[in-house]
């Protein structure tokens, strides 16, 4: 009973974020283009106010176009590295054997990826983009191979061929101490 919870708890985050994206993909593609453009503006408009950037109304609004693409797709890095991060978490209660772990954590993600630009097909005005599941899996990768050094360094003694769950052993070990 408290592998099922402990289980369906560490997909929570996971599941969370497949949301999150679920919604923003769900978008249509004004409401889309609205909040990425709401994004460069803030960020021209950061620059600005540092000094970096001196710009009239017309450049501003230029300027705040030409990194809207850039800054897209580094939103689809990030949201996959999280994901990828939050997939690991969930999994590492179910194997652990790391690069098992990682190849299924790169695999679920990057079919989630795939899966959400087949749903972008169905949404007004907006495409699936191989190009963006490309995007998506420099993402996964990054977040999976960041989960997979923490992983390696926190716990190192985490044995690959003890056939149990390393957390199991501990929690039972630990239970059977009270």
């Amino acid at each position: 009973m408290k592998k099922t919870i402990l289980k369906t708890m560490a997909a929570l985050p996971a599941v969370i974020l497949m949301s999150v994206i679920f919604i923003f993909s769900a978008a249509e593609a004004p409401e889309s283009t609205k909040s990425s453009m709401t994004v460069s503006f803030r960020l021209i408009r950061a620059a600005e106010s540092m000094g970096f950037l001196h710009l009239s109304p017309v450049q501003e609004y230029l300027s705040a176009e030409a990194i809207e693409g850039p800054i897209r797709k580094l939103a689809h890095i990030t949201e996959y590295t999280v994901l990828a991060a939050a997939v690991y978490l969930m999994f590492v209660l179910w194997t652990n054997r790391r690069i098992l772990l990682y190849f299924v954590t790169v695999l679920f993600s990057l079919i989630y990826a795939a899966s959400d630009e087949f749903h972008q097909l169905f949404v007004k005005g907006r495409s699936g983009s191989f190009s963006d599941v490309c995007v998506d899996a420099i993402g996964v990768t990054i977040g999976a191979m960041i989960m997979l050094a923490i992983d390696n360094i926190f716990w190192p003694d985490r044995s690959e061929k003890d056939e149990f769950n390393w957390f199991w052993k501990e929690t039972t070990n630990a239970d059977r101490k009270k």
